[in-house]
């Protein structure tokens, strides 16, 4: 499964902010979400793309998937240059 495409990334997102505010934080935070069964999963995935859900392979019993997400913070913008 391939996740949505956006040009602003945790991986980019410190830097690309830095260019408009002269403070920026960054917290990373572990995600984890349980799954009773597949279509559980699924449906889960639905709400995201419904491409996703119908690639979900096949599987029994409970699932546990772990991620990240990136919370950024930006204050004290930028003075604008011309």
């Amino acid at each position: 499964m391939t996740p949505p495409r956006s040009t602003f990334t945790s991986e980019n997102g410190e830097a690309l902010l830095q260019r408009h505010f002269d403070r920026v934080t960054r917290v990373d935070i572990e995600t984890i979400a349980t799954f009773p069964d597949h279509a559980s999963a699924a449906a889960y995935l639905a709400t995201v793309d419904v491409t996703w859900a119908a690639a979900l392979p096949a599987f029994e019993g409970a699932r546990q998937d772990t991620g990240f997400t990136t919370v950024f913070t930006a204050t004290a913008p930028r003075a604008a240059t011309r």
